[in-house]
């Protein structure tokens, strides 16, 4: 991030912003503070040769470092929620 709020991985929780949980500018630096994890976490994986774990479209796979792509299992399409936003529904006992 340009603010100085990330810098390093080393530095990352040093200039963490004093913002609320629910603010905007927090659900940034989390979601900058988990990129940057993730994107280490793939680096360190491939300098040691070990497989990684990914979702590709709706599919769960693991990608070798000899090249081979092994496909775990696929998660199906989500059906669209029969459910409006805002709407109450009532129940009779």
């Amino acid at each position: 991030m340009e603010n100085g709020n990330i810098k390093n991985g080393n530095e990352v929780w040093a200039g963490k912003p004093e913002l609320d949980e629910e603010s905007e500018g927090f659900i940034d630096f989390l979601r900058a503070v988990g990129k940057e994890a993730g994107e280490n976490a793939i680096r360190v994986a491939r300098v040691l040769q070990i497989p990684i774990t990914s979702l590709v479209g709706n599919q769960v796979v693991t990608k070798y470092p000899d090249g081979r792509i092994e496909v775990i299992s696929e998660i199906p399409e989500r059906m669209p929620s029969p459910f409006k936003k805002g709407v109450v529904y009532y129940a009779k006992k």
